[in-house]
């Protein structure tokens, strides 16, 4: 009697069963739901519209307008033309040196570009700015490459570009593009044939 009841004690005390471990979706078997993503590129053309800025350290302030058409062959692989042009005067401090001394500047003026290139995408994300999810933005992290030319007050200027850049959806249509340039272009002046610059801009464009 005795030992049954020191066996009930044992029992009682023993402790309960681990809980199974969480389930693992996609390794157990249990269907799982991903979003489809939102911002298509393949098969569609990309129109934009904005402004940026031509920074070459020289004497010349360079606000501008670009516009550019893209075309994406996939979702990584993307085709576009830029045409842009400049607004460009010289600084107030480099108009009052230079007209001081009676002299002008050996930097030429920018005044327009065009250039073709590739754009490879190399990372896709989205991200919820409040919390609810109509401030979900979906983007597309890229490099690009261009080759074309600077037009300057003197002459056409062959020119090559660099641009890491960020594709931005905001609705099925409407989207931002912000690209960050590096520019070396050749110029004939006596300072050197190299001219090297940034050109960021900022684009609002639709998709077709």
């Amino acid at each position: 009697m005795s030992a049954l009841l020191l066996a009930a004690a044992l029992l009682a005390a023993a402790p309960a069963p681990a809980p199974p471990p969480p389930s693992s979706p996609g390794l157990d078997g249990l269907p799982v739901r991903v979003e489809r993503r939102l911002l298509v590129k393949s098969g569609h053309f990309f129109l934009t519209l904005g402004a940026d800025y031509f920074i070459r350290g020289d004497y010349y302030v360079n606000p501008g307008l670009l516009a550019s058409a893209s075309y994406y062959l996939s979702e990584r692989d993307g085709f576009d033309l830029k045409l842009g042009a400049f607004l460009s005067f010289m600084s107030p401090a480099a108009q009052v040196v230079f007209q001081s001394v009676g002299l002008v500047p050996d930097a030429q003026r920018p005044v327009g570009l065009l250039v073709f290139g590739y754009r490879r995408s190399v990372g896709y994300g989205k991200v919820m700015l409040t919390g609810s999810p109509e401030s979900l933005l979906h983007f597309d992290v890229q490099l690009a490459a261009h080759a074309g030319a600077v037009f300057t007050d003197r002459m056409l200027s062959p020119a090559l570009s660099v641009a890491p850049a960020v594709l931005v959806r905001f609705s099925e249509r409407w989207f931002l593009q912000l690209d960050v340039e590096m520019y070396a272009s050749y110029e004939a002046r006596q300072s050197g044939p190299l001219a090297v610059g940034i050109l960021p801009t900022l684009l609002a464009g639709v998709v077709l």
